[in-house]
């Protein structure tokens, strides 16, 4: 596997991966995220047994998965920049940057079961409508970013 991606839209996706890939995981495997790269796609899936975080980004590359330790990949891309970085399983590389990473096989990292999963909808006009209805409670400018969203039930919406 050998993918080309902006680092910054890299670091944004690992910011939020790493919120749940914790680097002091018990299971090692848990501190890293799941890289996937096909059909100029860049998965990056994190999970705790609890929680799991999916997102995608357009990339160029040769295709294939690992796992590689979250936190390390979030720091080198954030000093990379907004530069192409070449991520492999073993090294990112950017600018005047080159970095080692830790990797482990793809088949060790926990997938969801996607297949028993539940589909669920809402209109974006009812969401609004709730969305109206609740923004008593919110208030809209204080420093704690999470009170001036709503939660609604495993997803947060900042009004």
């Amino acid at each position: 596997m050998k993918v080309f991606v902006n680092a910054r839209d890299l670091a944004a996706v690992m910011k939020s991966a790493c919120k749940i890939a914790k680097p002091k995981a018990m299971n090692p495997v848990m501190s890293h995220v799941a890289v996937s790269f096909d059909d100029g796609l860049l998965t990056i899936t994190a999970n705790d047994g609890k929680r799991t975080y999916s997102e995608w980004l357009k990339a160029d590359g040769d295709a294939g998965r690992c796992t590689i330790e979250a936190d390390k990949l979030m720091r080198a891309c954030m000093a990379i920049g907004d530069n192409e970085a070449t991520l492999q399983p073993e090294s990112i590389s950017g600018g005047k940057s080159k970095l080692q990473l830790s990797s482990g096989h793809y088949s060790e990292f926990p997938q969801p079961d996607y297949e028993s999963g539940t589909d669920v909808a809402v209109t974006a006009e009812r969401l609004c409508e709730v969305a109206k209805e609740l923004t008593y409670a919110t208030p809209g400018n204080h420093w704690r970013t999470m009170i001036n969203g709503l939660h609604l039930g495993g997803c947060l919406l900042y009004t």
